[in-house]
């Protein structure tokens, strides 16, 4: 969301789809989305017919939709839906993966998985070296990745801050 509101600073509502597998998240996204100052509007899709709906009513609602890595939503028909509606209505739309960027999308974090799997690793020689598992503290990816796509930023007419630009993984144009 912090990256949201930087590269949209008028960003007041922010919607989201989601599916019974990702509702866990909506609570705590809620109460983040909050404390940065914005109105989440979490919408619960059963399956892909209730899909152009669903985003109908973010898009006339949200200044910006969010997406969540559901893959009971994101099918690749349902993904390109969401993707030409988004910006044919000129809502910029945040992807949870590159791939989703690549397709249109205007921007995504993702991790970086050869980090992931170093940081895997080093819990693992802890355990190997005597430690308990119950006593390794969880940790979240220490590495993630800017992308965003060019084109749909020109087509929004959204300028990305220029730090964020400087430090892009993958721009797609």
């Amino acid at each position: 969301f912090k990256y949201f509101k930087r590269i949209v600073p008028g960003l007041k509502t922010i919607g989201v789809l989601y599916s019974q597998n990702t509702a866990s998240l909506i609570p705590a996204s809620q109460v983040v989305a909050t404390e940065l100052g914005f109105r989440l509007i979490a919408v619960q899709v059963s399956g892909e017919r209730e899909l152009p709906g669903a985003l109908d009513s973010l898009i006339k609602t949200c200044d910006g939709i969010w997406s969540l890595a559901d893959p009971n939503l994101f099918s690749p028909q349902a993904t390109r839906y969401i993707l030409l509606n988004t910006v044919k209505s000129g809502k910029p739309f945040m992807g949870f993966s590159r791939n989703v960027v690549e397709s249109g999308a205007l921007f995504a974090l993702d991790f970086d998985y050869k980090a992931i799997g170093r940081q895997a690793g080093a819990q693992i020689h802890q355990i190997l070296t005597g430690s308990k598992p119950t006593e390794i503290a969880v940790t979240s990816p220490d590495i993630i990745w800017f992308h965003y796509n060019e084109k749909t930023a020109q087509r929004l007419s959204i300028a990305v801050p220029p730090d964020l630009v400087a430090v892009a993984k993958e721009v797609y144009r």
